[in-house]
């Protein structure tokens, strides 16, 4: 008879030890009903936000080492492309136009706002290349002015 009551008290011993859901600290963090506010110690934190849903910049959506990328780079080409518009239009006297990328190529077209001679578009064209290529090394830059 003892064999048997003796783990039936034992159980009931150990289910009366069972953590209380209704304690504060054992819901230390959790979110709100609508789930936009962070509940944490019973504190409600209104302005807390998340970085990685930070969806509108798409370099900051490939943080994740294990996140495959679908889009096959073209979020570096769009921040390549950026910088060489930057260049274009912080050193020079130009306006970028189209900038193509071609596998390891890219062809960038600059507007003149002033007629050149061929002398000056050559020197031009040749200092732009070097500052584009050593703003963008991975790249073999090629420049296109026009009038």
């Amino acid at each position: 008879m003892m064999k048997k009551v003796l783990p039936l008290l034992f159980g009931v011993l150990l289910s009366a030890c069972a953590l209380n859901p209704t304690d504060s600290q054992y819901h230390a963090q959790k979110e709100d009903q609508n789930g936009r506010k962070l509940m944490t110690g019973d504190r409600a934190k209104p302005n807390y936000d998340r970085m990685y849903n930070h969806f509108d910049d798409p370099e900051n959506t490939n943080q994740n080492p294990n996140f495959i990328s679908l889009t096959d780079g073209s979020e570096n080409n769009r921040a390549d492309v950026r910088k060489a518009v930057q260049v274009v239009e912080k050193y020079t006297n130009y306006e970028a136009g189209s900038v193509w990328m071609n596998g390891a190529d890219m062809w960038i077209t600059v507007h003149a706002r002033n007629r050149l001679s061929n002398e000056q578009r050559q020197k031009d064209q040749a200092r732009l290349q070097q500052l584009l290529t050593k703003a963008i090394p991975t790249y073999r830059v090629h420049v296109r002015i026009h009038d």
